[in-house]
């Protein structure tokens, strides 16, 4: 059951989907900032252009969706631009507050950043649960790139976190549409034989 007219929800999709091409245009400027900006804009053109993206921007939530979480911490994974430390020093000349996102995502704190990165990666799978079998390989990616176990770790912790308390959220909304009351989520038991 759809609201409003039949174009609406794709529509929507659409500039959604239309976030990877900004999104790997920055990716590209972190992965080779030395290459011209045209061979970046080029890119980021050619990623929605694959004709298996095509098919689905639009039409599907699933896999378009989950992608974009990926692109935006692997471009948190790969540091602060230039630029971006210009903000930071600039945004630290006033206290920074807790409602300052700018400051929070500009930090050049690399625990911070591992922290967020694997915050925004549970998002994947949050908005496409096949996407949790993926985690692993993020994992030997996160190694590789951070280079420090306390990175790794702070990216785990990021992950979990964000991932627990995205599922923890969301089952007790369900359990308070279907039963009434937020204290109504079930989990399932372990099959135990013979009882």
């Amino acid at each position: 059951a759809t609201v409003g007219p039949w174009w609406l929800p794709n529509i929507v999709h659409g500039l959604v989907h239309l976030l990877i091409v900004p999104s790997i245009f920055v990716l590209a400027r972190r992965v080779a900032p030395h290459l011209p900006n045209l061979f970046h804009q080029l890119l980021a053109v050619v990623a929605v252009s694959v004709p298996l993206v095509r098919m689905q921007i639009g039409t599907s939530t699933g896999h378009l969706y989950a992608a974009l979480p990926i692109i935006w911490s692997l471009i948190l994974l790969l540091g602060a631009s230039p630029h971006e430390r210009d903000i930071v020093v600039m945004s630290r000349a006033r206290p920074p507050g807790l409602a300052d996102p700018l400051f929070l995502l500009t930090r050049t704190d690399p625990w911070v950043r591992s922290f967020l990165a694997g915050a925004i990666l549970a998002l994947s799978p949050l908005l496409k649960p096949s996407a949790l079998s993926t985690v692993p390989a993020h994992m030997v990616a996160v190694t590789l790139l951070v280079g420090s176990l306390s990175g790794v770790v702070a990216f785990g912790h990021g992950f979990a976190a964000a991932y627990l308390a995205g599922a923890i959220g969301w089952s007790m909304c369900v359990a308070t549409v279907t039963e009434g009351s937020p204290l109504a989520v079930v989990s399932p038991g372990i099959p135990i034989s013979g009882a």
